[in-house]
């Protein structure tokens, strides 16, 4: 969703430069699009607080990260009930996104931006932010995702059904999705 686009930043941007949290960054979006203003630095020091945070000492750019379960909780926290999944489809994926709900979906970095370099070992190893999805108007078959990547700072990037399927679905389709849908939204 296009209003969305302001939601998202390259992260990195708090108090204690963990750059390793893509988790929050995603954690803050989904709840600014429930109308709960928050910026990253405020969900830092709340999941630092809760223990939902994870910092490797002297390691600022390996700080900062979260787990699914994790996520989940940080919504609950701020009032958005969410729940972390495993093994989800990109098609269910799309579904949740298509009735309003919010996603944060796990996926391999290095997959989602062909660059070898942060390939790891193959698993999901970043968040993004879902925030629409795009169907082909005559078959309604998926053709792909819009999504807020705040480890580049692209806001409403577009991902093939291909390539999301390959860095999200493959990688064991970890994702957390709200439980409610947003009370308003863009028609998708």
């Amino acid at each position: 969703m296009r209003s969305y686009a302001a939601f998202n930043h390259l992260q990195g941007d708090n108090a204690d430069g963990d750059r390793g949290d893509c988790g929050i960054v995603c954690c803050a979006d989904v709840l600014n699009q429930f109308g709960v203003r928050l910026q990253e630095d405020d969900v830092i020091r709340h999941a630092t607080g809760c223990h939902e945070l994870h910092v490797v000492a002297g390691r600022p750019d390996q700080s900062g990260w979260t787990l699914p379960a994790e996520q989940a909780a940080i919504l609950s926290d701020y009032g958005v009930p969410a729940r972390a999944g495993q093994d989800q489809s990109t098609e269910q994926l799309a579904l949740a996104v298509q009735h309003g709900h919010g996603v944060i979906a796990m996926v391999n970095a290095g997959v989602l931006w062909s660059d070898p370099r942060v390939l790891g070992h193959g698993q999901a190893n970043h968040a993004v932010t879902v925030t629409g999805i795009a169907r082909d108007p005559f078959d309604g078959a998926l053709q792909g995702f819009y999504v807020n990547d705040s480890g580049t700072g692209e806001s409403g990037l577009f991902v093939s059904a291909h390539l999301m399927t390959t860095a999200f679905e493959h990688t064991g389709g970890f994702c957390v999705v709200t439980d409610g849908a947003h009370a308003v939204r863009e028609a998708v």
